[in-house]
């Protein structure tokens, strides 16, 4: 990874990995899977798909709090060589990359059952 690209992921590890912005997620998180819920529990046609937004949503949500978040404090401490550093920015990356898939997905799903 270049020094730039790597130099950027370290900074914006340092701004982002601050106890109140993890709060501020806990909540979204909390607030996502709070609406999900309520679409399962008033029995939404189809039944198939607030269950498959939940999916959608646990995995980002997991994802995050399991490895992108705790990756992103240690990319933020520079505790690891450059290799180590660069190998953790590109991990922080997959992750996101996965979470932008599992959302782009349950949005379109969600947005092509509203338009029906």
């Amino acid at each position: 990874m270049g020094m730039v690209v790597l130099a950027l992921f370290l900074g914006a590890s340092r701004r982002e990995t601050t106890p109140e912005l993890w709060a501020d997620g806990g909540e979204r998180a909390g607030a996502t899977q709070a609406g999900i819920v309520v679409e399962i529990a008033k029995g939404l046609d189809p039944a198939w798909l607030p269950w498959t937004t939940l999916a959608l949503a646990v995995v980002p949500i997991a994802l995050a709090g399991s490895r992108t978040v705790p990756s992103a404090v240690r990319l933020g401490t520079r505790r690891d060589d450059i290799a180590g550093q660069s190998r953790l920015a590109r991990r922080i990356l997959a992750d996101h990359l996965v979470c932008l898939a599992c959302i782009a997905i349950g949005l379109a799903l969600q947005l092509g059952s509203a338009a029906r």
